[in-house]
Formats: C-alpha cells, structure tokens, sequence
C-alpha cells in the first residue's frame, strides 16, 4: 500500500554524499519521509524523498555542508507530465476513458431477425418511435412496450421479442403466413363509443380492460386484441358485448 502511495504522489531519488552520512539522514529522517534507503560505500547512501517535499528540501540541502545530488525523477506526476507534453496522447487517453464509461450500458448495435416479407428498415423504425437506436440507454429500454407498438403497426407480425446481447439488441420477429392474413383475423379493439359507466361486459376474444362499474370516454380501449402471455402476445380481432 505505501508503495502504491509513493507512486501515486511521485518521489525523487537522491544521493548523499557526506563525512558522517549516518548523522545526516537522522536530521533529514526528523523532517521529512525517505524511503528505499541504500548505502553505496561508507561515504555515499542513496534514498527516496516524496516529490511534494522536494522543494522544502531543496532549500535545506543549499544551507547544508553535504552534498546531495539528484538522480531521478519518478511516479505518476512524471508520467502525467510526458502525456500532456503529448496533446494525441491525451486525447487518446480521453477518449478511452470516455468508452469505457459510455460504451457498456449503451446500444450501438440493432439487429433484426426473422423477417422475410417486412423490410428490417421498417421494423428498426417502429423500434426507434419507442426509443431503440443508436445510443439508447439499455436500462432505459422497455421490450413489453416495443414488442405490442410493433404489433400494433404491423398486422403482418404474429409474435416480437426484444433481447439485448452486451452493446447489441436483437429484435427477432415472426410473420404470418400469408394463408392466414384473411380479414377476420386482423387485430381490432373493442372501443366505447361515448362517454359512459360500464354495467356489463364479456369478452369473448381478446383481453377485457374494463371493470364493471368503470366510467370510460369516447375513444378509450374496453376489449383489446392484444393479451400479454408473458414470453409472447397473442394477436387477435377483440369480440364481446358491453352495456
């Protein structure tokens, strides 16, 4: 840990020359941190002192009769320095920290599968107008609400799934076989025709959405030709009778 400490402050190595070396480092040992200290011969001992500390110890050095001589500079500060003498190297460096923090909970990538007949362009803007494109956020994405906007648009699909796969989604889909688009099995809701309070309703196909005693505008969905059955939607004309 202490290591990781004098990395991430910068040292600088320096080299005593003195009469009574041992004397020395006791006083500069009083005053300041030395580390990685070794002595060369009798006369001569090499150490460490923290770059932060280097300027007040430059100061005592001069009012001294020892020699001190400095060998090097070391630590993250010195390799700061030499990227910002660099202005790619600092850019590059943005711009990989920037990626790492911005790549893994987007969306760069959408995939369309199973489709024959529906282009994938359409199908990727049906995706967009619920907000899957590029950059989305994938927490943001909600599959549920993509997966019945996109049935809703296009008769022609029986069954959507949204999967995301790392910075890719999937949306993989299921047509209808031509035989089967006959006029009676289009999706279709039932809807209230003015504003009123529900007395009575039986759904015979399709998801009722209404309870008994509800009031309802004009307009609102009361039996809907869609029914989430969790890994798919079940598509259909809504029928049934409400009073």
């Amino acid at each position: 840990m202490n290591r990781i400490w004098l990395w991430l402050s910068g040292w600088v190595e320096v080299r005593l020359t003195s009469a009574e070396p041992a004397c020395a480092l006791r006083r500069l040992t009083k005053k300041f941190t030395l580390t990685d200290i070794v002595w060369e011969d009798d006369l001569t001992v090499r150490f460490s002192v923290l770059r932060k500390d280097w300027a007040f110890f430059c100061a005592l050095a001069k009012a001294d009769t020892d020699r001190y001589e400095r060998l090097s500079i070391r630590g993250l500060p010195l390799l700061l320095g030499k990227c910002f003498a660099y202005p790619l190297i600092c850019t590059a460096i943005g711009l990989a920290i920037f990626a790492t923090w911005y790549i893994p909970g987007r969306i760069l990538f959408v995939q369309v599968e199973g489709n024959r007949n529906i282009s994938a362009e359409q199908i990727l803007e049906g995706a967009e107008n619920c907000g899957l494109c590029f950059g989305t956020e994938r927490e943001t994405l909600r599959s549920e609400q993509i997966k019945n906007h996109l049935l809703e648009q296009m008769p022609e699909l029986c069954w959507v799934g949204v999967n995301t796969v790392g910075c890719r989604a999937v949306i993989t889909v299921q047509e209808r076989q031509l035989e089967q688009m006959g006029e009676s099995i289009l999706p279709g809701n039932i809807v209230a025709g003015c504003d009123a309070m529900i007395t009575a309703i039986t759904a015979t196909a399709g998801n009722s959405l209404v309870d008994i005693g509800a009031a309802v505008k004009k307009g609102d969905v009361l039996i809907s030709g869609y029914t989430d059955l969790g890994f798919c939607t079940h598509v259909e004309a809504a029928e049934g009778e409400v009073y």
